[in-house]
């Protein structure tokens, strides 16, 4: 049986051949309300699109929306049958009308019927020419859970303090980097003031693979950045750390220090924690400090 992240890459790749060649379609980054925006000029004014797809064989189907309307459209993709999908329009979730292409089967579920391709741009179309639901790109980027918005806070505070680099959102589906930074691959990390010490953590250095913790291997990015925001000292504390230097480990866990092995960046050190730390044996390794910066927010 297919993975589940196999099947939902297989139905965002049945959406691009749906759409891509009458839209300019563009993917968000994970854990965003919507997949995707869909425009048709160059104005930064995108149609948010949601997408869902399943390993059920053939439509009809319930769909669960009691956790409300997305106030975007939906889609619903069978990979296995990619001459269209099933379509659900902001308006339709607010009930303000029917169409012969779903009905309420009661307060939690809707059911949904087929539309091909052709007709899916076209109500696409309408929606984009009245301006009815678009949005600017930075807008839909920033609609996130509470999660996610804290990786997607550290992003910006990291292109805003690394301004004179040039970064773009990267270009794809389910990919393992959520930066590009002058023309490299950077995987985002939240780092957190470990337990009773003077250094910071990050201890989910890993990704998963059919709902599995597994390590990162040499190529899935080229930078590794562990971000901490720390407000009560107002200070952003960031690791940009090159894959060659990390990998390859078997942890999923990472511990990230300020103090150098040698002293370097005491003065830092002695800001955020106030004071320092105790030399042991264990804490020699502090090869990490080299790839420290402290900028103040």
């Amino acid at each position: 049986m297919p993975q589940a992240e196999d099947i939902e890459r297989a139905s965002f790749r049945s959406v691009e051949l749906g759409l891509g060649g009458h839209f300019d379609i563009r993917f968000w980054q994970d854990g965003t309300d919507s997949d995707c925006g869909v425009r048709m000029d160059q104005r930064d004014s995108w149609l948010p699109l949601q997408i869902k797809s399943t390993s059920f064989p053939s439509p009809p189907v319930n769909v669960n929306v009691t956790s409300g309307p997305y106030g975007c459209c939906m889609l619903f993709v069978w990979p296995n049958r990619p001459e269209g999908a099933m379509f659900l329009s902001p308006i339709d979730q607010n009930q303000e009308f029917r169409t012969d292409t779903w009905r309420i089967l009661n307060e939690s579920h809707i059911e949904l019927h087929w539309l091909s391709w052709q007709h899916i741009r076209e109500h696409l179309e309408e929606l984009i020419v009245t301006n009815d639901g678009t949005r600017p790109e930075q807008e839909l980027r920033s609609q996130l859970g509470k999660s996610d918005q804290k990786e997607y806070q550290q992003i910006m505070l990291a292109r805003r303090f690394f301004h004179t680099s040039v970064h773009e959102w990267p270009d794809g589906v389910k990919l393992l980097y959520d930066n590009v930074c002058d023309g490299k691959r950077e995987q985002f990390k939240t780092a957190f003031v470990r337990r009773n010490a003077t250094c910071f953590e990050c201890p989910n250095f890993a990704h998963r693979v059919a709902r599995k913790k597994v390590p990162y291997q040499l190529g899935d990015c080229d930078v590794y950045c562990f971000c901490c925001v720390m407000r009560d000292v107002g200070v952003f504390v960031i690791w940009k750390i090159p894959e060659a230097a990390l990998l390859p480990r078997t942890k999923t866990s990472i511990v990230l220090h300020v103090l150098g092995k040698h002293g370097e960046n005491a003065d830092l050190h002695q800001r955020i924690f106030g004071k320092m730390p105790r030399w042991t044996k264990s804490s020699s390794d502090r090869m990490t400090a080299a790839y420290v910066s402290v900028f103040d927010i």
